[in-house]
């Protein structure tokens, strides 16, 4: 038997590495689940819940809201900062397209707790790994924070061009020191899944909804909750994106206190 991983990086390309140890990784008899946290990790899982409450997907749309009054490492706020503006490709069907980040702004529904609010394109690892696993056409992925006025202020900054300046290391370090430094928004998160396709003939529409405080925990909850099961249950050797080993009811019931999910069918005209 081999080492067994379980990995949380955000990183796609980092990820798309990990994905060419396939061969060595079954050599071993080992078995590496990635994508594991809470985007990527419980967003691929709730769109894979969506996506089973269809005959057909179409396209899923995720969207992230993360608190600014919450601890980040400096790792992941430089992560953040450098994929502002930074551009990424993505599948739009069987054609690739290039994005810019926090651009194509759209309005969320995030329940009715949060509300809606405005969120933007972001290099989340999930919307490029979800139209691979789960054959699905279009896949988008979204970020929001807490106080909607930095939201708006990026979104504007970006596509006035502003966020450009963010490829020069000097201004980059800067923001990132500044985003350290905020004080004001609170703890909460939330994530937000609609899946479009169609159902019995008509025309679906799957809202699952996410929220709760401290974004580190539940990361550290879904990992604590994968690493466990890889260790004492036996799975293919492999590497694997955590939707391909674990659906969304399975991880769930593993962690303590209970996380809440709620799910919407809905018809569209």
């Amino acid at each position: 038997m081999g080492i067994h991983y379980v990995d949380i990086s955000a990183h796609y390309a980092f990820l798309s590495q990990l994905q060419t140890l396939q061969d060595t990784a079954t050599f071993n008899d080992s078995t590496a689940v990635i994508s594991v946290g809470l985007a990527p990790g419980m967003t691929n899982l709730m769109a894979q819940h969506a996506s089973q409450q269809l005959d057909q997907t179409d396209q899923i749309d995720i969207s992230i809201m993360l608190g600014l009054g919450d601890h980040h490492g400096k790792s992941a706020i430089k992560w953040t900062v450098e994929n502002l503006a930074a551009p990424f490709s993505t599948m739009n069907g069987k054609q690739k397209t290039i994005v810019s980040g926090f651009s194509d702004g759209k309005k969320i529904n995030f329940g009715q707790a949060l509300g809606s609010r405005d969120a933007y394109r972001f290099n989340f690892s999930d919307q490029h790994t979800l139209s691979e696993t789960l054959h699905i056409p279009l896949v988008s992925t979204r970020l929001c924070f807490d106080s909607s006025f930095v939201t708006k202020l990026l979104g504007g900054l970006g596509k006035l061009g502003i966020l450009r300046i963010l490829k020069y290391p000097f201004l980059r370090n800067l923001t990132v020191k500044l985003f350290e430094k905020m004080k004001f928004g609170s703890n909460q998160f939330a994530v937000k899944v609609d899946a479009y396709g169609r159902k019995n003939d008509q025309n679906i529409n799957v809202e699952c909804f996410l929220d709760g405080t401290i974004e580190a925990e539940i990361t550290a909850k879904v990992a604590s909750s994968i690493a466990l099961s890889v260790y004492s249950q036996s799975f293919p050797a492999g590497v694997y994106h955590i939707e391909q080993l674990f659906d969304l009811n399975t991880v769930l019931s593993s962690i303590q206190p209970p996380i809440d999910i709620n799910t919407r069918v809905n018809k569209q005209h």
